[in-house]
């Protein structure tokens, strides 16, 4: 699940996301080694903590993104996206 601001900026909108796959349903430009690859491996090794840079989403197939993926006390991880244009 992400924000309101994140859901407008991405050009996702209000599409549903509660129980979805964020690389199947939301995001599947992201389902790549380079980044659930290194999200996966991370998972393996312990908690997650890295930083990925990324071209493009919905809304701009171009623009520069900075992906901050942290565990999550609960077991999942936390996709923070802070876009560089912006």
């Amino acid at each position: 699940m992400f924000n309101v601001t994140e859901a407008e900026l991405s050009g996702y909108g209000a599409r549903p996301k509660l129980g979805k796959n964020f690389f199947l349903d939301i995001a599947p430009c992201m389902n790549t080694p380079e980044m659930r690859g290194r999200i996966d491996t991370a998972r393996k090794t312990g908690a997650v903590d890295i930083e990925i840079g990324w071209i493009g989403d919905f809304k701009d197939r171009d623009g520069e993104l900075r992906i901050r993926a942290l565990s999550a006390s609960s077991g999942g991880i936390w996709i923070l996206v802070s876009r560089e244009n912006d």
